[in-house]
């Protein structure tokens, strides 16, 4: 689903947020609007559960929670927030502040993340180079202890789950976290791969979808989910304590 590889020329310019939106923002937003996510429509969302090592349902989790249920830092990254719920953000962000937010599009997310680079992972080549992310690290130790499974190896970041914004260095353009902590909602349906996608950077989108594509690491994954070029699919009314979302800004 990564491929063909092809060539894309962005037509807009825009800015990205440099962190993921955090559950300071987030909190602004609901208590601004009164809105009401999905997790708190349904009273549920997806933690990760430390007994089983899976991501389980668990009743009363919404944005005010960590990835383990608790209730979490105002600076930490919002989790337990859907597609629908990171659209209703940006639309109230663009009218309280008279400027056009939304979600990157695939390819504006990809190439903030790549800061002109071509190579596998966004720190290089090799799997094992890694300097700095909130990714998954066999050196990272669990509450319980328990191992991870398919973990760097040799590798520690200081969190073994979500880690708040702004922890480790600025990549290459001056972005955090697009490496690790979150996976991130981006604006484009799902497709099986890029073939007719846009080739001017747009968000591809066809009306109704349901599927949505979430790009990048989060604090859960490890090498393969570590590449430049990975991507996944959710449904967009998902939550969990693996996703969230940074915001573009128009220019």
């Amino acid at each position: 689903n990564e491929k063909p590889a092809h060539q894309i020329s962005l037509t807009k310019l825009f800015a990205i947020s440099r962190s993921e939106i955090t559950v300071a923002q987030f909190r602004e937003f609901i208590e601004s609007s009164h809105y009401k996510t999905q997790a708190e429509q349904i009273n549920s969302s997806n933690i990760f559960d430390l007994g089983s090592g899976k991501l389980v349902a668990k009743e009363g989790v919404n944005w005010r929670h960590n990835h383990i249920g608790d209730l979490t830092g105002e600076n930490f990254p919002v989790v337990h927030i859907s597609f629908e719920d990171a659209m209703a953000y940006v639309q109230w962000l663009s009218k309280k502040t008279n400027k056009t937010y939304r979600l990157p599009s695939e390819s504006e997310w990809e190439f903030a993340l790549r800061a002109n680079s071509e190579s596998i992972y966004p720190w290089g080549k090799k799997l094992l180079d890694v300097k700095q992310g909130n990714l998954s690290g066999t050196a990272d130790k669990m509450p319980n202890n328990r191992k991870w499974g398919n973990a760097i190896p040799n590798y520690v970041d200081g969190y073994w789950g979500l880690a708040p914004v702004k922890q480790y260095t600025a990549e290459g353009l001056g972005t955090f976290d697009m490496q690790g902590n979150v996976a991130e909602w981006v604006a484009d349906c799902w497709h099986d791969n890029y073939r007719r996608a846009p080739a001017n950077g747009e968000a591809w989108i066809n009306p109704g979808c349901t599927q949505r594509v979430v790009r990048g690491s989060s604090w859960l994954s490890a090498s393969d989910q570590s590449r430049s070029s990975f991507r996944s699919s959710s449904k967009s009314t998902t939550s969990n304590s693996l996703i969230g979302f940074r915001v573009v800004r128009q220019l």
